[in-house]
């Protein structure tokens, strides 16, 4: 029956909390780490109380050895700093004087007493590979057989690792300048190994288990983890990687979007001061001739002088009419709900339909109409004469929009994940699965709707809540489909390499699972949107740099 490997026990530990598999350890090397302390430390009581700290720390490290195939080095090497530091107090002191009085000078021979002080510390100058067959043998007390079991080779091939690491300790030792020499070296490691006393291991067991518990989280899950084989565990480390690189990429993108909006927030803030402080001036200007008014109003009372009266004659009620003179006309303001105040310009292509009809190429131009608010905040000229407003209040209305857009992306940005799922309701092919890359922008209605309450307040105060409501209605384009209806709307955009080298693009919105608005077509790698970029492989745009 074949004896189960330190790694073993260790994994099933650290795995599955088996306090038989920890107890099979303790057993297998108290007697190990007990004679350790007793060489450093020359008591017992203190040596047992060592070779309990050193298990505690090792249930404690469990799923962190889980990778040693072998225990008994790290077992000595921690022994001997468990001992150290006791070393370090009252103890230590008192212990090297006691050691001093006994030292005998001008001896001969080697002198032993001296060299087992220095047997653990010239064990840890070899490899562990080197030392693992000396603990074996001598310390843990194994014979040739055991040891070739345990180490998992032939009887005679222990044999000589057993006699290769006698000649390197013996090198260590003579550089320490101990002479001894290889047959006196294995009567020294064999004398100064001490057996633990009997139930010091049950003991050693209870107390570790006891101080760490069972098994931690942390311990079941690294166990499971070593437990996985080489193709899981490189997936999974593609995964680890992966994903922090693509929350990086987006919060890099979140941040940058944040950034440029803190910079329109502070253009904004600044021309906002500087038109506070122009409405200032204007209103002590309009205070000034209003007291000027008051003063010869008084001053004509006193004279007995009467104003002019105001007579209300044809010519007033002729603003009301159409007038062949006037280059406005009155209308309701209710009609502006039913009309869109669009500017006209013509068209760069002076054919148009006609040119495609085959009319003749002297056709009269076709005629664009620009919205009365685009995406980057500019207003119609229409909709600008219709709500009276002169180039101060036009460009701060710009300003305001522009503000708002800039806090808008911010926050969509934040609520935007990459996937490669096909956007809802359109549907294109590409060449390979796992090559369609897609920019989700989640709804946030909440937000949006805080955002939608601020920029109305702003407006308000510039232009008043009449002409804002009027500004708002004819802007619903822009609001709706740039702005997701502040919000409320989910906004897919894909991409998908093809073999040609162009890039097809998707776009669509989603409301309560409907989609709408949803369009397809292919563009040249460098016109891909900035926001897919960095998802697309990097050699794609380097070709057309």
């Amino acid at each position: 029956m074949n004896e189960r490997s330190d790694q073993e026990l260790l994994r099933e530990y650290a795995g599955c909390g088996s306090e038989q598999a920890f107890t099979a350890l303790v057993k297998r090397h108290t007697s190990l780490v007990y004679g350790i302390a007793c060489r450093k430390l020359g008591n017992p009581s203190e040596a047992e109380e060592i070779t309990q700290a050193v298990f505690v720390i090792l249930a404690r490290k469990a799923a962190f050895l889980c990778h040693r195939e072998y225990l008994a080095g790290w077992l000595h090497q921690t022994a001997l700093l468990e001992c150290r530091q006791r070393l370090r107090s009252e103890l230590r002191r008192e212990r090297r004087e006691e050691i001093a009085m006994h030292i005998t000078e001008g001896s001969t021979g080697p002198n032993r007493s001296s060299i087992v002080e220095e047997l653990d510390d010239a064990l840890l100058d070899l490899s562990e590979k080197d030392r693992q067959p000396l603990l074996l043998r001598f310390f843990e007390g194994l014979a040739l057989r055991e040891v070739a079991t345990r180490l998992d080779i032939r009887e005679d091939a222990a044999q000589k690792r057993v006699a290769k690491s006698l000649a390197l300790l013996e090198r260590i030792l003579r550089k320490r300048r101990k002479e001894i020499g290889p047959a006196a070296l294995a009567v020294v490691l064999t004398e100064s190994a001490h057996a633990a006393p009997a139930g010091l291991a049950a003991s050693v067991s209870q107390a570790a288990l006891s101080a760490t518990g069972s098994a931690t989280g942390l311990g079941v899950a690294f166990g499971k983890f070593m437990a996985l084989t080489k193709m899981q565990i490189a997936a999974l480390c593609v995964v680890a990687i992966g994903t922090p690189l693509l929350l990086q990429t987006q919060q890099l993108q979140a941040a940058r979007l944040e950034q440029f909006a803190a910079q329109q927030s502070l253009a904004f803030a600044e021309t906002k001061a500087a038109r506070r402080v122009e409405e200032i001036r204007t209103l002590r200007r309009n205070f000034d001739i209003l007291q000027l008014d008051r003063a010869v109003a008084l001053r004509e009372a006193r004279s007995g002088s009467a104003p002019e009266k105001v007579e209300t004659t044809s010519t007033t009620a002729k603003l009301y009419r159409w007038s062949n003179d006037s280059a406005y006309i009155r209308l309701p303001k209710s009609i502006l709900d039913r009309i869109r105040l669009t500017s006209a310009k013509p068209s760069t292509n002076r054919a148009g339909l006609f040119e495609a009809a085959g009319a003749e190429t002297n056709a009269p131009p076709r005629i664009d109409h620009i919205d009365p608010i685009d995406a980057k905040g500019n207003l119609s000229d229409s909709l600008a004469e219709a709500l009276a407003l002169d180039q101060q209040q036009r460009a701060d209305i710009g300003e305001t929009l522009r503000h708002f857009a800039a806090q808008f992306d911010a926050v969509a940005a934040r609520h935007t994940v990459f996937t490669n799922s096909m956007p809802p309701g359109i549907d294109f092919s590409y060449p390979q699965s796992g090559q369609l890359y897609s920019l989700q922008t989640q709804a946030f209605p909440e937000e949006g709707q805080e955002l939608k309450r601020q920029l109305l307040v702003e407006l308000e105060n510039q232009i008043g809540p009449e002409r804002t409501g009027i500004l708002m209605k004819q802007g619903g384009s822009v609001f709706d489909f740039t702005f997701l209806e502040f919000g409320a709307r989910d906004r897919w955009v894909s991409a998908a390499v093809q073999e040609n080298g162009t890039v097809t693009l998707g776009r669509t919105q989603a409301l309560n699972g409907q989609s709408f608005g949803g369009s397809v077509w292919n563009v040249k790698p460098n016109e891909v949107p900035d926001s897919l970029r960095p998802y697309l492989p990097q050699n794609l745009f380097a070709k057309h740099e």
